[in-house]
């Protein structure tokens, strides 16, 4: 998700939170103190979850996407981009992820090798 955290830190003039959570056996997870203050999100509100791609889940609260729509539906869909601009940029970021992933595992990879090099 560099990606994100880049987009966003750029966009929102600061770094946004970010945080690694796990699902546990009931399938819940709980979001970060952190996230909940940056995102205003409080206990008792509803959230809209998105299914954003295999391994992306998406959380925003209903007024922020009924303002989105808003925004969007004012604009007269002068401002969305089309199918394969949303596609093309989709592919792009889930590439620079996939790319990332790979040199963290390399890089995972020579430091197991290494580790075991000294452990001889």
């Amino acid at each position: 998700m560099l990606w994100y955290r880049y987009v966003m830190s750029s966009t929102c003039g600061g770094e946004t939170p970010t945080a690694v959570i796990k699902v546990d056996a009931q399938h819940r997870v709980v979001l970060p103190r952190a996230i909940r203050e940056s995102a205003i999100v409080g206990a008792g509100d509803e959230l809209i979850a998105f299914a954003d791609g295999r391994g992306r889940i998406v959380l925003a609260t209903k007024d922020a996407v009924k303002s989105e729509l808003r925004a969007m539906f004012a604009a007269g869909r002068r401002d969305w981009p089309s199918d394969e601009d949303s596609t093309a940029r989709v592919r792009r970021m889930r590439d620079q992820d996939a790319l990332a992933e790979a040199e963290r595992e390399s890089q995972r990879v020579t430091d197991d090798r290494s580790l075991r090099g000294h452990a001889e």
